[in-house]
């Protein structure tokens, strides 16, 4: 008769292998867990035992899970998950509570509108909290999966992890940044894509977005116009600022801080005399989906985006 590899199972140890599996390090497993590195280490023993694989293989910068383990965490993390979010539902959330780091990322257009008013809605709340806000990068989705991240805030990522959800919060709309002056947009106000044929393009790259090809590069070939970028770059400011001094056009988000926009004039475009625009977007853990902390934080910037 086969073995009953559950019954005889200790579950506290499947929630070890689990955080594990996130972490692949030693060290941050037993930090998230509360306990030493040798208790992580004497249920990693007992879990290869029970299961009669290696589990993880150390490499210089941790643990690799083995195909067994990977396979294993597809199919029982997501039922953990949701026991753990069940489980956790009755319990009555005080943001006035909250001793630990909250650490969010931000794409890289939503740092200077964004980051000063949430980190003051949320200390508002949680006077005991430590916020940590950073930008997008190219790690952050892998950053989410492991739970390095609580949050992140972007626009629509193509190829998300499994391990990831994502939520619309909130319409940005499409805006056209040119400067003061600019001598063949200067009189106008509202756009259409031919008033941007030929024109020089100065671009925001924004990771997992559109690192290969810019929004408006997109829209204005799909439509048979010129496109042509001059300058691109992963810091706002530094596009704003190269508006000022050339007549580049600058396609991007309505959230933008005021004090960006000093010297500039802002447009709106239309294509097909529609206006453009598209969801901001939040990225967490799927394990979270329901947590409070998830919810209150979500709830929180799109407060900020929507007042």
């Amino acid at each position: 008769m086969a073995r009953d590899v559950f019954a005889t199972l200790d579950l506290n140890l499947l929630r070890t292998l689990r955080v594990l599996h996130q972490e692949e390090n030693m060290r941050r497993a037993a930090e998230r867990m509360f306990v030493t590195q040798p208790a992580v280490s004497q249920a990693l023993k007992k879990l290869r035992h029970h299961f009669s694989d290696e589990l993880f293989i150390k490499t210089p910068t941790g643990l690799k899970p083995t195909s067994f383990t990977d396979d294993l965490m597809d199919n029982v993390g997501p039922l953990l998950d949701s026991l753990s979010s069940t489980l956790n539902q009755g319990e009555t959330f005080d943001p006035a509570e909250i001793d630990l780091d909250i650490r969010i990322a931000l794409a890289p257009h939503m740092i200077s509108f964004l980051s000063s008013r949430l980190f003051s809605d949320i200390r508002k709340e949680a006077p005991g909290a430590e916020v940590r806000i950073e930008a997008w990068t190219s790690e952050t989705l892998d950053n989410l999966a492991k739970g390095d991240l609580h949050l992140g805030i972007s626009l629509e990522v193509a190829d998300l992890p499994g391990e990831l959800v994502s939520e619309s919060l909130s319409d940005d709309f499409y805006r056209v940044y040119v400067r003061e002056g600019h001598p063949v947009l200067g009189n106008k106000s509202n756009l259409k894509l031919k008033d941007l044929d030929g024109c020089e393009i100065a671009a925001l790259l924004v990771p997992d977005f559109n690192y290969q090809e810019t929004h408006i590069e997109r829209i204005m070939k799909a439509n048979g116009y010129r496109a042509t970028v001059g300058f691109r770059c992963s810091m706002s400011s530094s596009v704003t600022e190269v508006l000022r001094s050339s007549d580049m056009v600058y396609g991007a988000s309505s959230f933008i801080d005021p004090g960006e926009l000093k010297g500039l004039r802002t447009l709106n475009l239309r294509v097909k005399n529609q206006q453009l625009n598209y969801p901001v977007t939040a990225y967490y853990h799927r394990r979270n989906r329901k947590n409070p902390l998830t919810r209150w934080l979500t709830g929180l910037v799109t407060g900020r985006l929507t007042s």
